[in-house]
């Protein structure tokens, strides 16, 4: 068999021409192959895309294989991806061990080296990925160890071991949300600052169910509204705040560039276990 033969046999019937007409999600769609394609089958997969990542090819070369090759009609470009970023993450979500549970408290000084060793692991996922919003002006340790003296910093690990996540939650706006033409102006309002997910979870609703748990806890709180802002250049979490129902207040421009302002209203109800729910990021 050829070094691609599981990939085309995999990646080709699942992404062919017919999926990318219907313009379905990718991430819904490559959710189906993983439930449906045998442990075994997935690993050989994840061996030919290392492979082929290793193989040294620049961004067109892997393109086209996976286009005349593989026959893997994904249009990268409608979610902001590049082609191996892609495989990458194929690859990571093959082999990774699934965020079965979840558990989240509050940071204490202790967490602080492995909350900053996650950050460098996101800004470089994000750069491979084309997105440069994070970097060594932001955000820093002394922001992180600010907001564990505030108690407002929150970690979150998987099975009891690694920290898979990571969100601030405080009542701080910046003075550019003045500019912000906000349509809920219930009292008081919390935000959500410095949303993490570890690159090898992503695609596990690490992310929902932290936004889930933060939304739980300001509102016993007695928060009324929740703010918060994502980056115009970052499609992920553009989609992640949507698809929880956040309102698109308007936009607003920090050093990086401009960031889109999301808002909610907050429900009066006690939160939901962070470890309940099975969504994707």
């Amino acid at each position: 068999m050829s070094d691609t033969a599981h990939l085309t046999e995999m990646l080709g019937r699942y992404f062919d021409r017919a999926w990318a007409e219907e313009q379905r999600p990718a991430e819904e769609r490559l959710a189906q192959m993983l439930r449906e394609v045998p442990p075994e089958r997935q690993r050989r997969v994840a061996s030919e895309i290392g492979r082929l990542l290793d193989g040294h090819l620049c961004e067109n070369q892997v393109r086209d294989v996976l286009l005349y090759e593989i026959g893997c009609h994904y249009a990268f470009e409608r979610d902001g991806l590049e082609a191996s970023a892609w495989l990458q993450h194929v690859h990571d979500r093959i082999v990774r061990r699934p965020a079965t549970d979840l558990s989240v408290a509050r940071a204490v000084d202790s967490d602080l080296p492995a909350v900053m060793t996650l950050v460098d692991r996101c800004i470089g996922e994000m750069r491979r990925r084309g997105i440069d919003q994070w970097d060594d002006v932001y955000p820093t340790l002394d922001h992180f160890a600010s907001d564990v003296s505030a108690g407002s910093l929150f970690v979150a690990s998987v099975d009891g071991e690694e920290i898979a996540g990571v969100f601030t939650l405080d009542e701080h706006q910046d003075t550019e949300y003045r500019e912000v033409p906000w349509a809920f102006d219930e009292q008081p309002v919390a935000v959500v600052h410095r949303l993490m997910v570890d690159p090898a979870q992503q695609g596990n609703g690490i992310a929902r169910r932290l936004m889930r748990f933060a939304e739980g806890t300001a509102t016993n709180l007695g928060y009324q509204v929740m703010r918060l802002d994502a980056f115009t250049l970052n499609p992920y979490a553009l989609r992640l705040y949507r698809a929880l129902g956040y309102r698109d207040a308007g936009e607003v421009t920090f050093r990086k560039g401009k960031l889109r302002c999301f808002e909610k209203r907050l429900g009066h109800r006690a939160f939901r276990a962070a470890g309940s729910g099975g969504d994707d990021d």
